[in-house]
């Protein structure tokens, strides 16, 4: 549930909503990622967390998608997707993915949709929500912050074709 009227999430069923994912997820990638990732890791990440296979894969291990509506706009303004299955060792689920159309920046739609995955995360009985964010993406660490989320430790994955992805690992206790 939202905290935000004007806001709702539709979880992602269909061939094609999960087609429209990508279309939601690359404007804001184009602005966020312009100048920390190249035009080609871009397009390889892109196509690598927004394929059919991927998607359908990570749903059927329990992560949920949501597309994030607007009663002020006749198209989706954003996505989410969050675990549903808190890990068997620790307890906490995992945000993989949170982004908002550009234009919406600042008007609380970032606020009410990490309002939203903390819900989904109490709904699962999870102790934290753990998410990764580029270093270089100051403007999404400081959003997190301020929402209760913490540094909890650094990584630098290997994603292949010679791309790694250089993260903080935050994280918000919720229990």
């Amino acid at each position: 549930m939202s905290t935000n009227p004007a806001i709702s999430f539709k979880e992602v069923q269909t061939v094609e909503e999960r087609q429209m994912l990508r279309g939601i997820a690359e404007p804001v990638w184009r602005i966020c990622y312009a100048e920390i990732l190249s035009p080609e890791q871009m397009v390889y990440m892109l196509d690598w967390m927004y394929s059919p296979e991927t998607i359908i894969k990570e749903q059927a291990q329990g992560t949920k998608f949501f597309i994030i509506y607007s009663s002020y706009s006749a198209t989706p303004i954003g996505l989410i997707s969050i675990d549903t299955v808190p890990d068997a060792e620790t307890g906490g689920v995992e945000l993989h993915k949170l982004y908002t159309n550009a234009s919406y920046w600042g008007k609380g739609i970032g606020q009410a949709a990490l309002d939203f995955a903390t819900e989904q995360a109490k709904l699962a009985n999870a102790s934290y929500i753990e998410l990764r964010v580029n270093k270089c993406n100051t403007r999404a660490v400081t959003a997190y912050e301020r929402n209760g989320f913490y540094k909890h430790h650094e990584h630098c994955l290997d994603i292949g074709n010679g791309f790694v992805m250089d993260d903080f690992i935050m994280r918000k206790n919720i229990q």
